[in-house]
This record gives structure tokens, C-alpha cells and sequence, in this order.
């Protein structure tokens, strides 16, 4: 019963009937249907007020209340002489509160609206400002303008293309910084692979050579003496060179290896090689060099250049 069944009507202790907008007010209110039922407060004040100028109206007298919500028009009599009074029509009972709110234009779409739109100017700036970032990060070129095959700017073709000139304002701080970095980290692994093609040239052009040294009549040297010239302008840690001792028919009886260290850019070292009990001819040639690393120097030359 209490889930289903209506309230009755409500009556006062006096048994005076109740305001019509009072009436219809408990009755939208008392509703079982929850999605039936009233929740607009301005609706409930409304009516409330409209039950007092009611009851305002029955207990002073011919006051002219105000139109209900919704109601029927009030019809006025016909002009009549001055001796007859203006008859008024009773108010009409106050149509359902559902039609009223159904009426009201809803109050959730400024605020949906205004949510949708910053959800996507949002969405906007973020595409906006990761496109950047990804055509800056992959050619960062592209943005500064044309540019004829000499490097230089052709203003003069008819083929130019406008672009937007990147500031400081318009590249983030965070793009800039990566930007820097990776132009330096490029900057430096070209300098290292310069730097060792240098090295393999040097490394061909380093000249051993054998020559004094005394033979004796059974055959032998003593005394010989090995130089090695760097004509380039690397440095080398280590240089191992090989000294070949051969017989008069042309066997090689032995070979003895050498070791010069810390070869200087354009330098000049001469060390005395190993005696050898048997050989008539001896030669000296280049095994390996190993280059010192890459100047420091020349690395920060290019970190601060960059």
C-alpha cells in the first residue's frame, strides 16, 4: 500500500479546504514515482507562494491574486455600467508541475557546452604542440625557410615557400633544449668519425726503417738501429714494428718485434734493435698503430662552438 497506493487527500483541522497550488504542490511531491515525483526547488517556492496569496485572498476578501502558473486565462466581463461590479473568474487548478518543468529550458547545457568546448580546445593545443615537436625533432630544416642548392636564399623564384619563422615564442623551451642536445651529440659523433678516418690514413702513412748495423764475416748484425717517422698530425700510443733478419739466399732466419710509444704528432723516434747471431739483409715494417684518443680539446672546441 504505502509503495503503491496514493496518498489521501489532505485535509486541515478545520476541515477548510486547501489552496488549489498547495493541493497540486503536496500531490507532485508525495508522488511514488521517483522520475514523477518534483525536485525543482523554484518550482516548490513558486507554488508555495501562490497557496499563500490563495489563502491570502479567501480570508481578506475580493483581492485580485496573481495568474497561476499554467492556468486557464482569467476572463474579464464585458464592459458594463458603472453600478455593477468586475466578476472575476475563480483560478483554474494549477496544471501538473511535470508540464511546467517539461516548459523550463534546461540549465545543464551552458555548462555542458562550456565543458566541451575546453575539453576541445584542450585536445586542439595538444595536437598542435606534439606536431611541432615531432617536425621540429625530425627536420628541423624544413622550418627555416627555402633554400637554393648553394645554401643560400633565392627570395627571387617564384617557387618560395612561406613559412612561420620560429622564435622563442613559438618553439617551447622543452623542444629547444632536445633540439640543442641533439645537434651536439651529431656534431660530436661526426668529429669522432673524422677523427677516425684520420687515423686510418695516418696509420698508412707511418714509415719504419732499418739501416747501420754491421755484418760480420760469418754473417750476423750488430748494432742496428730502427727509425720510425709519423708525418701526420695524430698522435699514436703505441707503435708495434716487426725487424725481419734475413740469410743470403733469401730465407728469413728471424723476426723481432718493437715497440715505440707515445709517437708524437710529426715526430721522429730511433731505437736500436736486437743483435742477431745470423742474417745478412734486414728490413723493418709497421704491425700496428694504436691512436691516442680523440683530443679533448677537440671535443670541447665543438661542444662550445655548437
Amino acid at each position: 500500500a504505502v509503495m503503491h497506493n496514493p496518498p489521501p487527500p489532505p485535509v486541515l483541522p478545520t476541515n477548510q479546504p486547501l489552496p488549489a497550488s498547495l493541493e497540486t504542490l503536496l500531490e507532485q511531491l508525495l508522488t511514488k514515482q521517483p522520475a514523477e515525483r518534483l525536485h525543482n526547488p523554484d518550482i516548490v517556492k513558486l507554488l508555495l507562494k501562490q497557496a499563500e496569496v490563495e489563502q491570502l485572498h479567501r480570508e481578506t476578501g475580493p483581492i485580485q491574486p496573481p495568474a497561476p502558473l499554467r492556468t486557464e486565462i482569467v476572463q474579464r466581463a464585458a464592459p458594463a455600467p458603472a453600478e455593477r461590479p468586475i466578476e472575476v473568474a475563480k483560478p483554474t487548478r494549477p496544471a501538473p508541475v511535470n508540464k511546467l518543468i517539461e516548459s523550463r529550458p534546461p540549465r545543464r547545457i551552458l555548462p555542458i557546452a562550456i565543458l566541451v568546448a575546453a575539453l576541445g580546445l584542450t585536445g586542439f593545443w595538444a595536437y598542435w604542440y606534439f606536431t611541432q615537436e615531432s617536425r621540429l625533432s625530425s627536420n628541423p630544416q624544413s622550418v627555416l625557410g627555402a633554400t637554393n642548392p648553394s645554401g643560400t636564399a633565392n627570395p627571387d623564384k617564384d617557387d618560395v615557400i612561406e613559412t612561420t619563422e620560429i622564435t622563442d615564442l613559438t618553439v617551447p623551451p622543452a623542444v629547444r633544449q632536445a633540439e640543442n642536445l641533439r645537434q651536439k651529440q651529431e656534431q660530436a659523433e661526426a668529429a669522432r668519425q673524422r677523427y677516425e678516418q684520420e687515423v686510418a690514413s695516418a696509420s698508412n702513412q707511418l714509415e719504419a726503417e732499418a739501416y747501420g748495423g754491421k755484418v760480420g764475416f760469418l754473417g750476423g748484425v750488430k748494432g742496428l738501429t730502427v727509425k720510425l717517422v709519423n708525418p701526420t698530425s695524430v698522435a699514436f700510443k703505441a707503435v708495434k714494428v716487426q725487424v725481419d733478419y734475413v740469410k743470403d739466399n733469401g730465407e728469413r732466419f728471424k723476426s723481432e718485434t718493437m715497440f715505440f710509444m707515445n709517437l708524437t704528432p710529426n715526430g721522429l723516434m730511433i731505437r736500436k734493435a736486437p743483435d742477431s747471431p745470423r742474417g745478412t739483409q734486414f728490413r723493418a715494417r709497421v704491425l700496428r698503430a694504436d691512436a691516442a684518443p680523440m683530443p679533448d680539446s677537440l671535443a670541447h672546441s665543438i661542444l662550445q662552438n655548437s
